[in-house]
This record gives structure tokens, C-alpha cells and sequence, in this order.
């Protein structure tokens, strides 16, 4: 029975992702600019046409579940465990509001029994490409945990110079641990597992006193893409250099937050090295921490969103006890 579902969903993606590259195939060959784009594309139709490596077959294959971005990945593979192959789309350093989608994505995205992105707000390329992709194989963590009834504004514009798409609602959506466990469970559901918590009790017990005295100790980051992971452990925010729609905040508005001085650190995320933090620091003469807030470094194996989660428990906890 599974088997065949999942036969079905694949040959309906297929044809999908075949019809886009036909389509992309006649706009070339009609246009004087492009000679050799007809040919170019038309290697590329028979290239994914063909055997597709990623493609399992027989009673035996795991589901796969591709992820748009790799926190996602973490989150399916501590839910799901063996029970299915997990990989993802977008690399650390790759935007996901704005990189085009490359043979080798859609072929990913074909091959796979479930595919599960944040919503348009965050991967607004792809947005028009799942539209047409089966919605039994498609799962929106945006609707899973209807966040936009009341989302934190989001500072965070993934590259200096992108103007957010016109989306102020945080898609940060992986850093608010209550909204991961939502979509594991929608996870779990999907393949008919019994339920079973994200994260234990012990965890987040730890993870709550070693934050609960350090509820209202300033910090300062570029662009507050930490919002959701302050409200759950009622942290106070983040100050920010930029502004809420993610432009450069001005030199009246940096001056403001050097005059304000009430930081016990500076935090900076990995995927995005900021140099005007290096100056605040030495300015202020704070400690300048580094987080890992798209689990670049993080393995899939064992209880990854859990250690990742643990991980900026540990790295806020330093920061916010500088003295």
C-alpha cells in the first residue's frame, strides 16, 4: 500500500518537474537571444528524464524527506529517526528568499516522498514550483503552526541589500522549540507513527534554569533572528542593528544603541559574519559570541535538534553571564 502511494506521488512530481523543463525548453527555443538555450535545456530534459540516483526502489526503501533548509532536516530526522533518508536543499550560506532552483534541486525535489519548507515567506523561489506538487507530499511548517497570527516582526534579511520580499513575519520559525514539536508530530503523523515528544522533559527543564536568571540581560545582535527562541525561554530581546524590515540601521540609530551600553555581550551568527559587530565590541568592550542558529555543524545522527537546541542554550548562557 505504501509502496504504491509513494510510486504515485513520485510519477506525479516527475511529470511536474518534466512539464517545467519542457516549458522552460519552448520559451528558448522561440527566443532570437538564446541559440544554444534550446539545446542546453534539452540535454538537461533527458538528463532528468533518465534514472534518477536519488530514486529508491523495491519494498524496502526508506521514504525520503527533502527539507528546504538544514534546521528543518534536524527536526525530521530526531522525529522520524531510520524510518525514512533525510536530506536537505539550501546550504548555510545559500539565501533561500532568492537562490534559483538548479536541475540538481528539482531532481532532489522529485525523488522525494516529502518535501518540508517554511512557507514563501523564507523560500519564496520555490514557492510557485511546490504549488503544483501533490499535497499529500508537501507539508508547510508556516501552516503547521499558523504563525501568522502573531509572529515576532523579523530582522533578518538572509544578505545585506534584500528587501525581505515584502514579508515582515519572522521565519525563524526552527528556534521556538513549542513550533518544532508541532511539526514533528504533523511528521510523525504522516507516516503513521506513534506519537511521540520532540524533546524530553529533562531537556527542557535543564535548558530553562540554566536560563532563568538570566531573563532580562541585554544583548545586541545584527538582526534579531533569535526573537522566537527569547520568547520561549522569556529572554529579553536582542537590540538589533538593523531595522525591523532588515535594512541597515542608520548612524543615528547605532549611535543610540552605543549610548545605551547595557550589553553583556554581542552575538553573531556563523552563517552571517558581521564586521560592524567586531567594532561595537571593541567599542564597548564586550565579549563577541558566535551562534550556530542554522546548525551548519550539526550531524543528523542521535538527537540532533536537540543538540542544537542545547547548544544555544549554552552559547546564550555564556553570553548573557559576562559580567
Amino acid at each position: 500500500m505504501w509502496l504504491q502511494s509513494r510510486n504515485d506521488i513520485l510519477l506525479q512530481n516527475n511529470l511536474h518537474h518534466t512539464a517545467m523543463i519542457l516549458s522552460l525548453y519552448f520559451s528558448a527555443r522561440v527566443s532570437p537571444s538564446c541559440a544554444l538555450c534550446g539545446f542546453v535545456i534539452a540535454l538537461l530534459l533527458c538528463a532528468t528524464t533518465a534514472a534518477n540516483p536519488l530514486e529508491r526502489s523495491g519494498a524496502d526503501a526508506k521514504p525520503l524527506v527533502v527539507t528546504t533548509v538544514k534546521p528543518l532536516a534536524l527536526i525530521a530526522a530526531q522525529a522520524l529517526g531510520d524510518h525514512v533518508e533525510v536530506a536537505w536543499l539550501y546550504a548555510p550560506q545559500q539565501s533561500p528568499h532568492d537562490q534559483p532552483l538548479r536541475p540538481s534541486m528539482m531532481r532532489q525535489l522529485a525523488a522525494a516522498d516529502l518535501v518540508v519548507w517554511v512557507g514563501p515567506m523564507l523560500e519564496g523561489a520555490l514557492a510557485d514550483y511546490l504549488a503544483a506538487r501533490a499535497p499529500q507530499a508537501l507539508i508547510t511548517f508556516a501552516d503547521v503552526v499558523a504563525v501568522d497570527a502573531a509572529a515576532p516582526a523579523s530582522q533578518h534579511d538572509h544578505g545585506r541589500g534584500s528587501d525581505h520580499h515584502g514579508h515582515n513575519t519572522d521565519p525563524h520559525l526552527w528556534l521556538q522549540p513549542a513550533y518544532a514539536e508541532r511539526l514533528a508530530a504533523q511528521l510523525r503523523r504522516h507516516f503513521a507513527l506513534p506519537a511521540m515528544p520532540l524533546l524530553s522533559r529533562e531537556e527542557l527543564g535543564d535548558w530553562h534554569r540554566q536560563l532563568g536568571r538570566l531573563q532580562n540581560r541585554g544583548w545586541l545582535m545584527s538582526h534579531r533572528s533569535l526573537d522566537y527562541f527569547s520568547d520561549f525561554f522569556a529572554l529579553a530581546k536582542a537590540s538589533a542593528l538593523d531595522s525591523v524590515a532588515g535594512a541597515e540601521g542608520g548612524l543615528r540609530h547605532q549611535l543610540s544603541l552605543l549610548q545605551q551600553g547595557n550589553y553583556r555581550c554581542l552575538l553573531a551568527e556563523q552563517s552571517e559574519p558581521d564586521r560592524r559587530l567586531a567594532r561595537f565590541a571593541a567599542q564597548l568592550q564586550r565579549p563577541l559570541l558566535s551562534a550556530d542558529t542554522l546548525g551548519a555543524a550539526q550531524s543528523l545522527q542521535g538527537r540532533p535538534y536537540s543538540e542544537f537546541i542545547a547548544a544555544l542554550v549554552a552559547v546564550l548562557q555564556h553570553c548573557l553571564s559576562a559580567p
